[in-house]
């Protein structure tokens, strides 16, 4: 048996059950290597789990949570076709030991079936595992779907009971930066990974990687996958980025996938390329991402000086902590409604988030968004806004892109609509942000529209907490419904005599029907963006 390859019996694939004394001699085993009717046989019966090319410890940096049924190499040829049964323990290598470690932790993955599989996508000499040398990619996967752990902390600090956003969810992963810091993490990695993804057939994607700042979503690999994610129904969650309290820092700015800040801190996040006539309010919300409690991998030192000690648990601080805690909330949203969109994930997550003050950020919106995440409210908004493929397409047409341009990110033949040109601001986004001239009079007119997943039989009406800098007006204010997935549409009209220059104003747009209350809110900014 060469080293590293796993052995299964054929009664433990059957029965998908585990005896740690009787798997150490099966008496017959399946290698799954390099043997084609194996490799057959793996496609055809294991149909809930993801056989692929993993290593001994889990996770790094790129996290995809609950996998639908998939066997990702069925139908490969030559090398492409080796297959490895999954195995992720956290084990440090002078301690392994094939009677102890190794099968008690090859019991727990296949017996609980968390982590589904791995791939890892750098080639260069140190990072050629999936195996997590850092303990970034642990710290977030756990986040995300970590199962309950009794009395662990770090060190006495945070002592107590932790787990995941949704414990009973699934994960695979999917490494695409280098063990070091200078390999990074390539485009090309990010952009198969994302393919890899979603032809797997996953639900919800979770990046906690960024650049130096806001790149053209035609140069961004995270926003290119995230829009091919995006068509396929999966909503991408991202980290905003650390670089606050400097202003114009936010990495993730696509409109179609999920940017999330970080709760409890002083940063502040604002949007740094401008899009047209106008931005997309940016981060999209904030979740909790300061002195984080997650596992973690021992073999990494829990700081980066000459650090000799191992750890299991450890604290972790920025937008890469709060960005897993979203993706957890996504997915929680998506147990409840399977057939829900991204953007309809999206929505709901931003527009029952809970109201933040903005007396304690001056950028306000701008650092936190929507405000800051409500797993429980999120699973019955009682209005989504959808936005899909052609929306954004006729978003980017409106930004000024011409159809070759468009092609780099649809990588089909869309093109502009031929009537006439709109803004960026018509976007159906559940928030409302538009860059003005300072000190000059204005109207702006926000169309949109919602559509019903509350109560079949509802009527919404419209109120506004407005800044005394502008006024508000909501056409129609009355929303009446009769049906489940009915859809309306309103426009926003906000007019004032100017904001000074790198200034703005803030207020937000309340449907309610005396049982859901959907808030969106509206901004308009002087600031200078470049």
């Amino acid at each position: 048996m060469p080293p590293g390859t796993l052995m299964l019996s054929l009664s433990m694939v059957r029965t998908e059950h585990i005896d740690p004394v009787k798997a150490v001699n099966p008496g017959l085993v399946y290698e799954a290597l390099e043997d084609d009717d194996y490799i057959k046989f793996l496609c055809n019966i294991i149909e809930p789990r993801m056989t692929t090319l993993v290593s001994s410890s889990f996770s790094l940096t790129f996290i995809l949570v609950l996998i639908i049924a998939v066997c990702i190499h069925c139908g490969a040829t030559g090398e492409d076709r080796k297959v490895y049964i999954v195995y992720m323990g956290a084990v440090l290598e002078n301690q392994y030991s094939l009677t102890s470690q190794h099968l008690s932790m090859l019991e727990e993955v296949l017996e609980e079936n968390k982590i589904i599989g791995a791939r890892v996508y750098s080639n260069t000499e140190t990072s050629k595992s999936a195996r997590d040398l850092l303990g970034h990619g642990t710290h977030t996967a756990s986040t995300v779907v970590g199962n309950l752990v009794f009395d662990v902390g770090f060190y006495g600090l945070a002592q107590g009971n932790a787990r995941g956003g949704v414990p009973s969810a699934r994960i695979a992963v999917y490494k695409v930066c280098g063990d070091v810091s200078h390999e990074g993490c390539s485009d090309s990695s990010i952009l198969a990974a994302f393919d890899d993804a979603i032809a797997d057939g996953v639900d919800i994607i979770s990046i906690s990687v960024g650049g130096m700042g806001a790149t053209a979503f035609d140069s961004d690999s995270v926003a290119i996958g995230a829009f091919h994610a995006m068509e396929k129904g999966i909503l991408t969650s991202h980290s905003a980025g650390n670089d606050g309290p400097i202003k114009q820092t936010t990495v993730s700015i696509a409109p179609w996938l999920l940017s999330v800040a970080a709760s409890s801190t002083d940063r502040h996040i604002i949007s740094k390329v401008s899009l047209g006539d106008g931005t997309v309010l940016q981060p999209d919300i904030t979740a909790p991402g300061v002195e984080i409690l997650a596992a973690y991998s021992p073999v990494s030192p829990p700081s980066p000086t000459s650090d000799t000690r191992s750890v299991k648990y450890s604290i972790l601080s920025g937008t890469s902590m709060s960005c897993p805690h979203a993706t957890g909330v996504a997915a929680y949203v998506k147990s409840f409604h399977p057939d829900w969109s991204a953007s309809a994930i999206k929505s709901a997550l931003m527009t029952t988030a809970w109201s933040m003050n903005a007396t304690r950020n001056s950028d306000a919106e701008f650092a936190y968004g929507a405000g800051h995440i409500d797993p429980v409210k999120a699973v019955d908004p009682g209005l989504v806004y959808v936005a899909l493929k052609d929306d954004y397409i006729k978003f980017l047409c409106n930004i000024g892109w011409n159809d070759k341009r468009i092609s780099i990110i649809s990588r089909d033949n869309s093109t502009c609509p031929k009537s006439s040109k709109g803004a960026s601001i018509d976007l159906n986004y559940p928030s409302m942000a538009v860059h003005l001239q300072p000190s000059t009079a204005f109207v702006i007119n926000f169309p949109r529209r919602v559509t019903n997943v509350g109560s079949a039989n509802s009527t919404y009406k419209a109120s506004v907490i407005s800044d005394s800098k502008i006024k508000i007006s909501v056409k129609p204010e009355v929303l009446s419904f009769t049906s489940l997935n009915e859809e309306k549409s309103f426009v926003v009209t906000v007019s004032g005599s100017g904001v000074p220059q790198d200034s703005m104003a803030s207020a937000s747009l309340v449907w309610s029907d005396g049982t859901h209350i959907v808030r969106s809110p509206i901004v308009v900014y002087s600031m200078i963006i470049f």
